[in-house]
């Protein structure tokens, strides 16, 4: 496995043969450095597996996604949530500065619009926040 690091930013080549998700989410938690106060944002949370492994580092998780269906797993699977909210990316139903951090795993690629999806993050980041994403390739 080849790692660049780049600032702060890194880049782990992802093709399922040289690391597993949990590695990546490792490394996205490290990275975050979260101190358990956090208001976090899990980003198109899909069914909240990630969700759910996010609850005991930071004071409160809230997950959000498109697919209802998914949503409807998230919640049944992180107990923990403090809430799942249906919307996408680009137009989220969220007060500005509401977070301490965002993470979203294998998800950038989805947005329709990268850039407004990014702003409207950011948005909704307290200043100083964090921001992780992920996707499932460079290529």
């Amino acid at each position: 496995m080849e790692l660049k690091i780049f600032g702060r930013a890194i880049h782990i080549p992802l093709n399922g043969l040289n690391v597993s998700r949990r590695l990546e989410f490792r490394l996205l938690m490290r990275y975050l450095d979260l101190d358990g106060e956090e208001r976090l944002l899990d980003v198109a949370c899909g069914d909240g597996y990630w969700s759910n492994r996010m609850t005991s580092r930071a004071a409160a998780v809230v997950g959000f996604d498109f697919n209802q269906n998914r949503l409807r797993q998230a919640r049944k699977l992180a107990k923990f949530l403090s809430g799942a909210i249906r919307c996408d990316a680009h137009d989220l139903p969220i007060k500005s500065a509401a977070f301490d951090c965002s993470v979203g795993i294998c998800v950038l690629e989805h947005f329709k619009d990268d850039l407004k999806a990014l702003r409207e993050l950011r948005r909704v980041l307290k200043p100083g926040g964090k921001l992780a994403l992920t996707v499932d390739s460079f290529t």
